[in-house]
């Protein structure tokens, strides 16, 4: 199977490394990927039909709590372009723990 080619839409800082926000025209997805420091890639997340795919845009990550208790919150947002077939959305994923 042929991988997609991922176009970077949006970066965000991690305490581990970065979390990217990608698009595949491809596929007609989008995916968030945590990329740590040492260049591991890992897929955090996939949004394909039937689930919401718009036009995302932006990337936003709140951690809280200290070290060994800590959570990660990741934000996605996506803007209607004053088009009817789009719309403004605001979604909140937590990023849970390997294993």
């Amino acid at each position: 199977m042929t991988r997609a080619t991922l176009v970077a839409i949006a970066i965000a800082a991690l305490a581990f490394g970065i979390a990217m926000l990608a698009h595949s025209a491809e596929q007609n997805d989008t995916d968030i990927v945590q990329v740590a420091l040492d260049g591991t890639r890992r897929e955090l997340a996939t949004l394909r039909p039937p689930l919401t795919v718009d036009n995302f845009e932006g990337l936003a990550v709140r951690e809280e709590g200290a070290e060994a208790n800590r959570r990660t919150f990741l934000y996605i947002v996506s803007d209607d372009n004053f088009s009817s077939g789009q719309r403004t959305l605001l979604m909140k994923f937590e990023v849970l723990p390997e294993g």
